[in-house]
């Protein structure tokens, strides 16, 4: 199993998405909470993708448990 809790290639996805939110934030009228809005919604992105992951994951290998043990 990898050692890295994001690979490369989502987080440029989740980055990209930052920007593009955070580019739209700056054209709305307050281009100073762009970078902000950047990484925050970046940073959102990574951690509801990480726990959903490890949520699906962990019940995945309790139902191939529960399946094995009957």
């Amino acid at each position: 199993m990898d050692d890295r809790i994001l690979s490369p290639r989502r987080t440029g996805l989740y980055v990209a998405i930052g920007v593009a939110v955070g580019v739209g934030v700056g054209l709305a009228g307050a281009p100073t909470l762009g970078p902000l809005a950047t990484w925050c919604t970046a940073g959102l992105i990574a951690l509801v993708s990480y726990l959903f992951r490890t949520a699906l994951i962990a019940t995945t290998l309790n139902l191939v448990t529960n399946l094995a043990q009957s």
